[in-house]
């Protein structure tokens, strides 16, 4: 069986990446991870929180997924984000990254075009990176 991780941090982009997992998953038989990675600073109640957040998160992602009819199970990391995304790859080994090309930014959650561009370069594993609709590049033509 094939394996899918969403990365997600509640961007509209990450919403339609998840969205899209779905729909494949349901075509191909795959089953669905979604993670979410927390940045915190130093501080042990700024760590306590991102990991809340990043819990939300994720658990926000994994109710899109399903909601389309597919289980989904759920990551937390905290640190940086394209670093924790590689390691849970490494760890527990997917077919396919399926994230958005923009996120939340700036602030503690992540999906940087920057991360796209380390994942696409770095990851052991495809990546599928999903456009934003109402992104400039989407409604060109």
């Amino acid at each position: 069986m094939q394996r899918f991780l969403v990365a997600y941090d509640g961007s509209e982009s990450a919403r339609q990446a998840a969205v899209m997992a779905a729909e494949m998953a349901k075509k191909h038989g795959a089953s669905v991870g979604v993670i979410c990675v927390g940045e915190y600073r130093q501080a042990a109640e700024a760590r306590d929180e991102a990991e809340r957040e990043a819990r939300r998160l994720a658990e926000e992602g994994a109710a899109i997924v399903e909601r389309k009819g597919v289980p989904a199970t759920i990551a937390v990391r905290l640190g940086e984000p394209a670093s924790g995304i590689l390691q849970t790859v490494l760890d527990d080994p997917y077919d396919l990254i399926i994230m958005g090309h923009r996120g939340m930014t700036p602030g503690r959650f992540w999906m940087l075009g920057s991360v796209a561009l380390k994942l696409v370069n770095l990851a052991s594993c495809p990546v599928l990176v999903v456009r934003h609709e109402g992104s400039p590049a989407a409604t060109a033509g």
